[in-house]
């Protein structure tokens, strides 16, 4: 009996008394309960047969009807489906809780990470501070009378401490990127962009940059971090500038839901394998010697931009010399 139901097969039994040998055993049963005729129609799921329901009679043997059949199949159904909606409940229940849990976790690690990169970046610089200013005042009190090398090695300790000072900052530039409370608001993207270039006047100035902007849209952002985002992308199309004056073009275009910002330069370019190593912390594809800098610019745009529920890569200019930075952010209602 047992075998047919999961096989899904339909039990009906007008007679037990009448029940074959192979059946001895359901025949003894049923009958020292008093059942006279039986039917058990399987409740089964896409995962096959997950029990069965039925009718007995105890006080005579009845013929039973396709209908009686029919109905049980349907409510068989109902009542598979009913289990399975309560399972699909209850584990719905169990993954928001795990994902409560799993939220609360992160929002207080992310607090005390956060709370770390302070105390750290204050204990460290400290001392970087009473390095490089002792040995700037070294340099400055022995000018001439120290020989070749102990200046150059006077030099290396100067330039070292203000590169790690450099680096702790921009560290917690990266550390607040994703976890600035600041709410988003509707602003020009004219205006961080602005922000950004009034900050790198000396090196525009020095190099004769010349910017080509379109205009720009309005989303919902971060003024301050645009305007951080605008000072890393610009600043880099300046710094690895090539032979010639850097020409920056800055343009939008909207595509879908979003808009997606372009800062193009004529400059060195970047290799197209090495495209998304850009963004990575710390990774660098240049010599300190050869282009100054930390590493870690790139990767603070990378979160502001998440942050901000967008994107961003780097491509090749077509046939020019030169690369171009690629943001999208979503569209402002």
């Amino acid at each position: 009996c047992l075998s047919r139901i999961q096989r899904g097969e339909v039990v009906s039994v007008n007679r037990v008394s009448e029940l074959p040998e192979e059946a001895a055993a359901e025949r003894e049963e049923w009958q020292s309960e008093d059942i006279r005729s039986i039917l058990l129609v399987p409740i089964q799921n896409a995962a096959g047969v997950a029990g069965y329901v039925g009718f007995d009679t105890v006080r005579s043997e009845v013929e039973w009807p396709l209908q009686l059949t029919t109905l049980l199949k349907l409510f068989g159904e109902m009542v598979s489906n009913l289990i399975a909606r309560q399972r699909s409940q209850r584990t719905l229940q169990e993954q928001n809780e795990n994902l409560g849990r799993a939220n609360t976790e992160l929002a207080r690690s992310n607090q005390e990470l956060q709370q770390f990169a302070y105390i750290a970046s204050h204990d460290l610089q400290e001392p970087l501070r009473a390095i490089g200013g002792f040995s700037g005042l070294l340099a400055r009190r022995y000018r001439g009378k120290l020989d070749a090398q102990a200046e150059e090695y006077l030099g290396f300790l100067t330039e070292a401490a203000t590169r790690m000072q450099r680096m702790i900052v921009d560290l917690l530039d990266y550390s607040r990127a994703g976890h600035e409370p600041r709410p988003f608001q509707g602003l020009r993207l004219r205006e961080p962009l602005d922000a950004a270039i009034s900050l790198l006047q000396a090196s525009i100035q020095e190099l004769r940059a010349e910017f080509l902007i379109d205009e720009l849209p309005t989303v919902q952002g971060d003024g301050p971090q645009l305007t951080q985002l605008f000072q890393n992308l610009v600043g880099n199309a300046l710094k690895f500038h090539g032979e010639h004056a850097p020409r920056i073009r800055i343009s939008a275009r909207r595509s879908a839901a979003e808009w997606v910002i372009r800062v193009q330069d004529n400059g060195i370019g970047i290799d197209p394998d090495k495209a998304t190593d850009v963004f990575q912390i710390f990774r660098r594809l240049h010599a300190q010697e050869q282009y100054p800098g930390t590493g870690i610019g790139l990767a603070v745009c990378k979160r502001i931009v998440e942050r901000h529920r967008g994107r961003i890569w780097v491509q090749a200019n077509d046939g020019e010399p030169g690369s171009t930075f690629c943001f999208a952010l979503p569209a402002a209602a």
